[in-house]
């Protein structure tokens, strides 16, 4: 006597179920076998898609991280982002009197340079602890870091060579450059401080 209904005839309790099964047809103990069956695969079709449709978020978390980290390096490969770091990145590349030289001739230009590139390295801290943090169970991605690791050193020395032309860039610049500081110190599963 199968396993399946040696359980049954201990769940009834009844003590003429014993022969009743025992003088069963076989179409009664092909009910029970199909039954038994029906119940198991419907059991495991229910496991399966729920690991399915898990797996499926996931793909979708994955999906999703992938195309913003691509839209965010195409901001910042492109238009004003680039044109920022291209003007600050020629800048750096020159001995340091012609840096000082250049910015004080051109300061407008290399101020607004300066507030793209704080708002660049703004934007990659916020979607890096976005897509690092505990709720999108994605970890680090080495693809924009070099980025944001670029875009703050350049950030750094054009700061250093516009408060060295005129040290009122200080005051006027705090609130920015305190926003770029904190985010970037930030670990990724933390809000900044104000």
């Amino acid at each position: 006597m199968p396993d399946a209904l040696l359980l049954l005839l201990l769940l009834t309790k009844s003590p003429g179920a014993a022969d009743q099964w025992r003088s069963a047809s076989p179409a009664d103990w092909a009910t029970v076998v199909g039954t038994f069956m029906a119940v198991g695969a419907t059991v495991w079709i229910a496991i399966a898609v729920a690991r399915s449709s898990s797996d499926a978020r996931a793909q979708d978390r994955v999906h999703a991280r992938r195309l913003a980290m691509t839209e965010a390096h195409i901001r910042l490969t492109t238009g004003e982002v680039a044109s920022a770091r291209h003007l600050v990145g020629t800048l750096l590349n020159l001995p340091r009197w012609r840096q000082l030289r250049r910015v004080r001739c051109d300061r407008e230009n290399y101020i607004s340079a300066f507030y793209t590139l704080a708002w660049a390295v703004e934007s990659i801290s916020n979607l890096r602890r976005t897509w690092t943090s505990k709720a999108h169970r994605v970890g680090k991605s080495d693809f924009l870091s070099w980025n944001e690791d670029a875009l703050f050193e350049s950030l750094d020395d054009l700061y250093a060579l516009l408060v060295a032309t005129d040290v009122r860039f200080i005051e006027g610049s705090r609130s920015a450059w305190h926003t770029v500081t904190v985010s970037r110190a930030c670990p990724p599963d933390q809000t900044p401080a104000a």
